[in-house]
């Protein structure tokens, strides 16, 4: 700014200054409507961005609720097949252990059963010979269906004979 001099008429220097002050002013309001425009025009796109990703963030939330949901379903299923093989594991082990016991049986019953029959042959062989026959005989045929019961529910695989005795047939016991 130019300062006038002091000589001047006080009316002229308040009207130039008033039409520098008018003219300041003017210029000043179309700056800032322009500055208002490209603030309302930023704050636009700001909104129109936001609108954008919120959307956008709540599909991804929504996405992600749904993975969820299917994971615990799956979590789930899987935990009810982890109860079902723990069962059937520990069925197994009880089965595996009832067939050793079978077996430890099998091996002590026919251990019995042979000795049983051997101290019986014993007893029978130093007592008269038809005796022997007719008794070892009747023995037989009592023992026959305990084999034959033994070889259905045991497997003994081979069939028992007792031994024979002068004037016998050899018998073969089994299914």
């Amino acid at each position: 700014m130019v300062s006038e001099p002091i000589t001047s008429n006080p009316k002229t220097s308040f009207e130039s200054n008033t039409t520098k002050a008018n003219a300041v002013i003017t210029s000043l309001g179309s700056t800032l409507r322009t500055e208002k425009d490209a603030l309302e025009q930023v704050l636009t796109s700001i909104q129109s961005t936001n609108t954008e990703f919120q959307s956008s963030l709540s599909s991804k939330i929504e996405k992600l609720h749904e993975d969820f949901a299917m994971e615990n379903k799956i979590m789930d299923d899987l935990a009810v097949k982890t109860e079902k093989v723990k069962v059937l594991y520990v069925k197994l082990n009880h089965a595996n252990k009832r067939i050793e016991d079978l077996l430890s049986e099998k091996v002590v019953m026919k251990s019995c059963i042979t000795g049983v029959n051997s101290l019986l042959l014993n007893i029978i062989e130093t007592i008269d010979s038809l005796i022997t026959i007719t008794v070892r005989k009747h023995l037989a045929e009592k023992h026959r269906s305990v084999f034959i019961m033994l070889n259905r529910l045991e497997g003994v695989s081979k069939s028992v004979a007792p031994p024979k005795q002068g004037g016998e047939q050899s018998k073969s016991f089994g299914a």
